[in-house]
């Protein structure tokens, strides 16, 4: 018997579910074309219903939002984060002007993004915010270039880039990305905000071979532009190093273990290294990098040699009291620290305790846990950490921009809250205290080669504190 065609309609509505009028409207024509096939609906009247339901779609706003055909998917996201920071440091004899120096910044932060998928398995997306260091879009309240006098603030592109899975578990990535590696956020060798540019490559062996269990394993590479120098200098004159390219390397692999629904191991051990280059002599800039306001930041002639980090960091998740938790840590052993000690940032080969290279140098790790999670109202999140980094452990333009101010040659912990007060509205408190590793370094007689001896760069701009305290909170609205 057939059914009457003024039912179709809420029957279409029935069949549908869950989905939205705009779904219905892009995708009814198969639906129709069968119905018309089976004798439930006349011609004319699907050419109705077809019209009905463009007609709805045109009234949302997703109708209104017209995409080129070679777009799957696309996501807009991003974050506006208010913050309120102040923080103290206490300089080591001779490793500063200002022995003692305290801070107080109104800061904002806006980011704003978009990720999509395009046919072919292409893939990509890209970010604007608010700060152009690579460590931080922050910008401060009232700051001389930063809104002083009610002024705007400047937007920057921090992520461009387009990625192919030409096969499901096989990914490649060119541009400025998101950072591949797995580093569990903590910042003890990369910092959350950096986003790498250059090449990456990812293989997911679980999904490529099709595994069924516990186990995932994946691999990734990544090839990245630090500084573009100036191959016009004659090498015999200034050196290869001012000649070259500064290129980073690193590879790892990612191992985990599911044992239940509540319980995972991850491991990510990994290898990181660069070419012998300069970051001094940026061919279109006079400095390879722009560390976050009051942060370090290093740039020599040979800046980049005397790093071969072994890197492990990883994570367990579990449930404690009905809340997701996390224990975290990381680690960092470079191979080549005596040579970063004496090569680049000048330490004597001759020294004593206070100006020579110690084995503690050459070792940066972290411990931490975090409780809970924030995703709706009402929710709740506490994290610690404790961690060490020794003065040729890590890259200091790559680390955490706001612990100790990114300074090497520390030790403390950062203790944090966050709370939803609704869905997209999170209050966040967090405060870091550290002090120096080795308190018996001697800034003042610790000059670098190729000039960077002076009070603002080098060395003693790098592990010049006795102690420095961050406190900081905020209210982000995310998207």
């Amino acid at each position: 018997m057939k059914k009457s065609a003024n039912t179709l309609l809420p029957l279409l509505a029935l069949a549908a579910g869950p989905l939205s009028v705009s779904v219905l409207a892009q995708d009814n024509g198969a639906l129709l074309d069968a119905l018309v096939q089976e004798g439930v609906l006349k011609e004319s009247k699907a050419e109705q219903i077809r019209a009905k339901l463009a007609g709805d779609y045109a009234k949302t706003t997703a109708g209104k939002i017209k995409l080129d055909s070679a777009f799957q998917e696309i996501k807009v996201n991003g974050d506006a984060r208010f913050r309120y920071q102040w923080q103290e440091s206490q300089a080591q004899a001779g490793g500063a002007t200002d022995a003692k120096r305290s801070l107080q910044r109104e800061r904002i932060r806006l980011r704003l993004g978009a990720d999509f998928k395009l046919t072919d398995q292409f893939f990509g997306g890209f970010q604007l915010s608010t700060g152009q260091t690579s460590d931080s879009d922050n910008q401060t309240v009232g700051s001389t270039g930063q809104g002083a006098g009610f002024g705007k603030f400047p937007v920057y592109i921090s992520k461009a880039f387009l990625g192919w899975e030409p096969i499901k578990g096989l990914t490649g990535v060119l541009g400025k990305q998101p950072n591949p590696f797995y580093t569990n956020d903590q910042g003890l060798v990369w910092d959350a905000d950096i986003n790498p540019t250059g090449l990456s490559e990812k293989f997911e062996l679980h999904k490529l071979l099709g595994w069924v269990g516990p186990w995932e394993l994946s691999f990734t590479a990544g090839q990245f532009v630090l500084a573009d120098n100036n191959e016009g200098y004659l090498r015999t004159t200034n050196g290869t190093d001012k000649a070259t390219d500064a290129l980073l390397f690193q590879v790892q692999a990612q191992v985990g273990f599911k044992f239940d629904d509540s319980h995972k191991l991850t491991v990510a051990p990994g290898f990181l290294t660069y070419n012998a280059a300069s970051t001094s002599n940026v061919a279109a800039s006079t400095s390879a990098y722009s560390a976050e306001a009051n942060g370090a930041s290093f740039g020599a002639d040979n800046g980049t040699r005397g790093l071969q980090l072994l890197l492990l960091p990883g994570d367990f998740s579990t449930r404690i009291g009905g809340l997701k938790t996390k224990f975290v840590w990381d680690f960092s052993y470079n191979l080549d620290g005596a040579a970063r000690a004496y090569e680049v940032y000048g330490l004597n080969r001759n020294g004593n305790a206070t100006t020579g290279h110690k084995s503690n140098d050459d070792y940066a790790w972290l411990l931490g846990v975090v409780v809970g999670e924030n995703k709706k109202k009402g929710d709740f999140s506490f994290l610690a950490n404790y961690r060490q980094t020794g003065l040729t452990a890590v890259d200091p333009n790559l680390n955490d921009s706001d612990f100790a101010e990114s300074k090497l040659n520390t030790k403390g912990f950062k203790v944090g809250v966050n709370y939803n007060l609704s869905q997209s509205v999170v209050l966040s408190l967090a405060y870091q205290n550290a002090f120096n590793l080795r308190n018996q370094l001697d800034t003042t007689t610790l000059a670098a080669p190729n000039g960077q001896n002076t009070t603002t760069t080098g060395l003693k701009t790098l592990a010049d504190r006795n102690n420095v305290q961050i406190l900081q909170a905020d209210v982000t609205v995310k998207f």
